[in-house]
């Protein structure tokens, strides 16, 4: 707590050393403070070490486009985790990390580059990996690269009190979304 001599009446007090907030100050003094610092911990984040395929990739056609699948095991992702998580997949290819979805231009080894999209979609228990070749030929593979996923669980939904916002109402959603805004 600072000390009564410090400061004036309406002041407020921040203490860096362990994160308490006094104030305002008044004729009785700065009161008890509140403690801005939050739990310690990693919010409940399951995250993984970098991973290669346990198998060999396969070919499939998702609406006429060519796709290199695998996947990756992921045994504690639940239906739950998928549909109130949230899910990113990043890849190791020579010492440089990436976020998928990734498109680059891609060579199979031989010939010109074909440009190229990495992407995922999680599943209870593993997350598929896809590539395919921007010219539906599903030449470029996914070779050697590793990956890694991260699962921040869902905790509270964000939800307005008002469901019956009027769109052409500027007030209204500028409101609404001052709502959304932790």
């Amino acid at each position: 707590m600072p000390a009564a001599s410090q400061g004036v009446n309406g002041d407020y007090y921040f203490r860096l050393s362990n994160s308490m907030f006094y104030g305002p100050k008044t004729a009785a003094g700065w009161g008890s403070g509140v403690n801005l610092r939050g739990a310690t911990g990693s919010a409940n984040v399951i995250y993984s070490g970098w991973l290669s395929f346990p198998q060999s990739q396969r070919y499939t056609s998702i609406d006429g486009t060519q796709y290199k699948v695998n996947h990756i095991n992921v045994p504690r992702l639940t239906q739950s985790l998928v549909d109130q998580g949230l899910i990113m997949v990043y890849y190791l290819y020579q010492n440089s990390v990436h976020q998928l979805p990734y498109t680059s231009d891609a060579g199979p080894g031989v010939g010109p580059a074909k440009t190229s999209t990495i992407s995922y979609l999680p599943k209870p228990g593993r997350i598929l990996i896809t590539i395919y070749t921007h010219d539906n030929s599903a030449s470029v593979g996914l070779g050697s690269i590793q990956f890694r996923y991260v699962i921040v669980p869902g905790g509270v939904v964000a939800t307005l009190k008002n469901k019956n916002i009027d769109l052409n109402d500027q007030l209204a959603v500028d409101n609404a979304l001052k709502e959304l805004r932790l």
